[in-house]
């Protein structure tokens, strides 16, 4: 992570929460990530936590992020007007892999997002009654 160029707001975020002193999102992962720090902040809680209010799903429809031009689509329709995707935050194309104690650990703190996942992934888009 801090090879990794970022504006100034994430660089003062992540210094905030003392995720700057990390050389490796694997070692973040092992040395950070866990089921109390997770919650310190938005940017590692669970996506499930954003669409949900309680137990109950909170939203009516979710879009996996390989059907960007079907949820865009969506939202045009409903709002009657044309929104457009934009390139922001870029990648720098760099990519680590993590070891399979970090997977382990991602999978079993985001339980319930990847079962989310699944479920849209395998739809394109779920809507949710």
């Amino acid at each position: 992570l801090k090879r990794h160029q970022y504006n100034d707001g994430f660089r003062s975020y992540f210094k905030t929460y003392n995720i700057d002193c990390f050389d490796s999102a694997d070692q973040f992962v092992q040395q950070w990530l866990n089921q109390q720090s997770m919650w310190t902040n938005y940017l590692t809680g669970t996506q499930s936590s954003f669409i949900s209010i309680g137990n109950k799903v909170a939203v009516d429809c979710m879009f996996s992020f390989e059907n960007l031009p079907l949820m865009y689509e969506e939202l045009n329709s409903r709002l009657g007007m044309s929104i457009k995707a934009q390139h922001v935050n870029l990648s720098s194309g760099q990519k680590e892999i993590l070891s399979d104690a970090s997977i382990r650990i991602v999978q079993d703190l985001y339980r319930d997002d990847f079962e989310i996942y699944e479920q849209v992934v395998s739809d394109g888009f779920r809507m949710v009654s």
